[in-house]
């Protein structure tokens, strides 16, 4: 039997007290222990559970409080619900919601959110350690029959998020939702504010120095996450005045992020960093660095004239992918700034796979 108290309670995980055994499902009698000081390293923390007379802290009636955790000798499937950390001035963690039963089956279920691209391993589990045939059950859909018990995901992906359970002829395990967080991995920047300067001395002293955008595709640097085909691109920009460098990270042949690090003669292009969604209204700013001022502008995308404006903004109303591309600005007099992608993302229709997931 598992106590639900929400839906949301199912899915928040991240920033919530570390749980001992590291699974939301327990079997009755087992101890479990929380512990809240990996949120800051502070002692300050208490941990809270709801009940239904309200929200009790551990060490009033239940539980023994040590520290800035809590332990739970022997539980029983009245403990099933939501557990977090909580200071004296109110300031709270996210909540994690534990599944206790009186069955003979779990399904081990990791207590933190899985980084997309990583395995996980789903573990249907008796009292008794040992293999056992089960079906897992997501969403209430079968997903898998599993000889060993175990349902191994390769290359998770938020495809996989969902109410996860188990069914073997021992019995039938609570159900419990399987996180998974998104990756994430920080670009290493070529592009520098140093960088722009010292190449423009550099071109200067070559007397190589021309009038050329978009001179030349320098790098790509690839990471090792095969699943995302993440890389970076750089362009270096020459003027008779500076010397500028761009660059933006790539997910295969859409950006997902892009930086324009060297600024082209004092003029900013201001565009959105991360991709727009389709039929959002998007708007791009030209100004000179250090000011707000309103200049006319002209709007050049990938290296035809978009628009001409006289208060140094472009609007794209609906915006779709034909609006996708590299887009610079232009101030009369006081030069052009460095390109900058804009990236259009379309609307993903979720499709149902006979495994369960949703896509």
């Amino acid at each position: 039997m598992q106590v639900q108290d929400s839906y949301s309670a199912q899915k928040a995980c991240a920033g919530c007290p570390d749980v001992i055994p590291n699974r939301l499902q327990h079997f009755e009698y087992q101890a479990i222990s929380f512990n809240c000081e990996v949120l800051d390293g502070s002692l300050a923390w208490a941990v809270k559970r709801k009940s239904s007379s309200g929200n009790i802290t551990c060490g009033t009636n239940w539980g023994v409080a040590k520290g800035s955790g809590c332990h739970i000798r022997d539980v029983y499937v009245e403990d099933s619900g939501e557990y977090w950390c909580e200071t004296k001035d109110g300031k709270t963690s996210k909540s994690v919601n534990i599944a206790v039963t009186a069955g003979s089956v779990i399904l081990d279920i990791p207590v933190a959110p899985v980084t997309e691209g990583e395995a996980v391993t789903l573990s249907c589990r008796n009292k008794t350690p040992s293999n056992i045939s089960a079906s897992v059950y997501k969403n209430g859909i079968l997903m898998k029959n599993v000889t060993t018990g175990n349902l191994i995901i390769n290359s998770v992906s938020k495809c996989d998020e969902g109410l996860y359970k188990c069914i073997s002829r021992a019995g039938e395990s609570p159900e419990s939702w399987l996180s998974v967080k998104e990756f994430h991995q920080e670009p290493i920047p070529l592009c520098s504010d140093q960088l722009p300067v010292l190449l423009y001395f550099l071109m200067r002293t070559v007397g190589t120095v021309v009038w050329v955008a978009m001179l030349l595709l320098v790098l790509r640097k690839r990471h090792k996450d095969r699943k995302r085909k993440l890389y970076t691109v750089t362009y270096f920009i020459f003027s008779s005045t500076s010397v500028c460098c761009s660059e933006s990270q790539r997910q295969d042949s859409m950006t997902v992020t892009a930086l324009c690090i060297g600024l082209c003669g004092g003029v900013i292009l201001e565009s959105p960093a991360l991709p727009v969604m389709e039929q959002q209204n998007v708007t791009l700013r030209c100004r000179l660095k250090g000011t707000s001022s309103n200049l006319p502008a002209d709007f050049i995308k990938e290296g035809h004239m978009n628009m001409v404006t006289y208060k140094g903004e472009m609007t794209i109303h609906n915006v779709s992918k034909s609006n996708e591309g590299l887009y610079k600005c232009r101030i009369s007099g006081r030069g052009e700034s460095a390109g900058s992608w804009l990236a259009v993302r379309g609307h993903r229709k979720k499709k149902h796979l006979r495994d369960g997931r949703d896509c």
